[in-house]
């Protein structure tokens, strides 16, 4: 008979944690997915941060829509020489500059989350389910020449495996609303430094606004993109109900 202050030994048979156990289901993590110990944030936790940083890019690409609109006006007047028009034309100057340094780090900033979203994404998704490996779905997006065709396929393989509904043309339109904003923002920055006239100014203007008209197309695409991928994953949309 065993005495009662005996201490209790388990049985041999009794089951053991495995080593490489997962956290239970995450504060905001959508029920039925469970995050590695060790990560920071789920796929779910970074389509959230992402969304916040995609809406971002747009409000600062819609303030340089206005900057844009506001100094075509300017040039305009300018060179139909209505007086005290040098100082605003000054002004839409400074005003670009900020509007185009904002840009750029509204951009990476939502880049980078992205990556990290769409990485998360696809080390969640069963790996037999996709056709390239989690490291290409970052790699896709930083190779030279890679990165004109290969993020699309990328993500179309996450949407995919995560069951996502993801017509064809929303995501043609959006890769082709990214790439036309990558190239005509840059360019019309570059056309304004270099305008020698009052015409080229005007049409450095036009460029850049229909550069930044892309990129909040782009934004909004991209964000609706995050949400569908997301809401596949089982868990209520990164913004609460989406559209």
């Amino acid at each position: 008979m065993s005495s009662p202050m005996s201490p209790t030994v388990p049985s041999p048979d009794a089951s053991v944690p495995p080593a490489h156990s997962t956290v239970g289901a995450s504060p905001g993590l959508p029920a039925g997915r469970t995050r590695t110990s060790g990560h920071l944030l789920s796929s779910w936790q970074w389509a959230h941060v992402t969304c916040w940083l995609l809406a971002l890019a747009a409000a600062t690409s819609l303030y340089a829509v206005v900057v844009e609109g506001w100094g075509q006006l300017t040039i305009d007047a300018y060179a139909r020489h209505v007086p005290g028009m040098a100082i605003p034309v000054h002004t839409y100057v400074k005003h670009q500059a900020l509007a185009a340094m904002l840009g750029a780090l509204s951009v990476v900033a939502s880049g980078g989350s992205w990556l990290l979203w769409q990485y998360r994404v696809a080390r969640e998704v069963p790996r037999d389910a996709l056709r390239f490996g989690p490291p290409w779905h970052v790699a896709a997006w930083l190779i030279p020449v890679v990165a004109l065709v290969a993020p699309p396929l990328t993500v179309a393989d996450v949407a995919r495996a995560s069951g996502a509904i993801v017509p064809r043309g929303v995501l043609a339109a959006w890769w082709a609303c990214w790439i036309g904003a990558c190239l005509a923002c840059p360019l019309g920055l570059n056309l304004a430094d270099q305008a020698a006239d009052t015409d080229a100014a005007l049409f450095a203007a036009r460029v850049s606004l229909t550069g930044h008209l892309l990129l909040i197309a782009a934004a909004a695409l991209a964000w609706n993109l995050v949400q569908r991928i997301s809401r596949a994953l089982g868990g209520a949309s990164p913004q609460g109900s989406a559209a």
